[in-house]
């Protein structure tokens, strides 16, 4: 596992975007290939001037400069910089928290990633919809007597040009994003998937994911962990056909943004087609029974986090139907998804992990 203190991407964050494009243009860099292929981790550690000001002090490297206001825009930037890459953890500041558990929640993000018991975060999911009726919402807050400057804080400037879709909502409402396409294809084993990530317009990152348990010796509790490796397009196809026969591709946009320190993955399901209305966003926090703070334009259904029903594998699986033609009870899970997939119906700094150098002796590991 090699660490880097700083990423590639970081000193985009210190220049400007004619000064950024023509030194990917002098180089000849493509952002996949200085972001996606060379960094496996991106983890973020938000500077003490957002949150624990008290411990924010230039005294102690000369490099330092910035103020106060300086750093906390400084460090959006930096986070913007990352927008998009494959795997992004934001630590932030936590009340009466110390740098060193700081210190300590990056390393079990670390942990997390290559497959080893330690101390990690919780992952939860919600199920949500886009929410564009910003009329009744206008209205609303005009009897209960907001300034038309509180509701464009909320709400955001309309643009009736614009098509009610969930990019012109994202743009409308002046949240950045990046946006790629996601495919998972479940093996013959099913704790074993590929999947294919990118843009039509840019090259896609393919990856062999393997899911399994681990034990914490220290505690002796039971960790799931998905270790994943770096493949080539021609190793994708390969296993690609060795897909479970009873289980179809998962296809879904995602698109990933920053809200209140938190990194989100807001997943559209394109196919197959049942769960083509499901709209599910991720976030990982540390401690599960925290507040997640959403974004105003996503609306919260409800909470699905350990809820099998919504996970990859399970939103895969092809219906089991009797000759008869009527689905079968032992279908449950695509079922029980199916009912609730139409709603509605320092300065900052990044840490990049980088296993380019053991690539060279990985091999597949291909299911029988």
């Amino acid at each position: 596992v090699v660490l880097c203190d700083r990423g590639i991407l970081d000193s985009k964050a210190y220049v400007d975007e004619e000064v950024w494009d023509e030194m990917m243009e002098t180089n000849d860099w493509h952002l996949s290939q200085i972001r996606d292929k060379r960094y496996d981790l991106v983890i973020h550690l938000v500077t003490a001037a957002i949150g624990a000001v008290p411990f924010y002090t230039t005294a102690n490297n000369s490099a330092r400069t910035e103020s106060l206001e300086q750093a906390a825009a400084l460090d959006d930037k930096l986070k913007l910089a990352w927008l998009g890459a494959s795997n992004v953890r934001v630590v932030d500041n936590l009340p009466g928290h110390q740098f060193q558990q700081k210190i300590d929640r990056a390393i079990a993000i670390i942990c997390k990633l290559v497959g080893i018991p330690g101390p990690s975060g919780t992952r939860r999911y919600f199920l949500v919809s886009l929410d564009i009726d910003h009329e009744k919402k206008r209205k609303r807050m005009i009897q209960e007597g907001h300034t038309p400057g509180e509701q464009a804080e909320e709400l955001g400037e309309p643009d009736n040009k614009q098509d009610n879709t969930v990019d012109d909502e994202f743009d409308r409402l002046g949240v950045q994003f990046e946006k790629f396409t996601l495919e998972y294809t479940f093996l013959a084993d099913s704790t074993k998937r590929v999947q294919r990530r990118g843009k039509k317009d840019a090259a896609y990152l393919y990856h062999y994911v393997e899911r399994t348990h681990v034990v914490d010796d220290q505690s002796g509790t039971r960790q799931r962990v998905e270790r994943r490796h770096k493949i080539t397009a021609r190793e994708y196809a390969v296993l690609r056909g060795q897909r479970h026969k009873g289980s179809e591709v998962l296809v879904k946009t995602r698109r990933v943004f920053l809200w209140k320190n938190h990194y989100f993955e807001y997943d559209c399901i394109n196919a197959p087609a049942r769960h083509k209305r499901l709209q599910l966003l991720a976030v990982e926090v540390d401690d599960p029974a925290s507040r997640v703070q959403f974004p105003p334009f996503l609306k919260f259904i409800s909470e699905v986090t350990g809820d099998r029903s919504y996970y990859s594998e399970f939103l895969c699986k092809q219906p089991v139907y009797e000759e008869s033609g009527s689905s079968e009870e032992g279908s449950a899970d695509s079922e029980a998804a199916d009912a609730n997939a139409a709603p509605g119906s320092g300065t900052g700094s990044t840490l990049g992990v980088d296993f380019k150098a053991a690539a060279a002796a990985r091999r597949v590991q291909q299911p029988h």
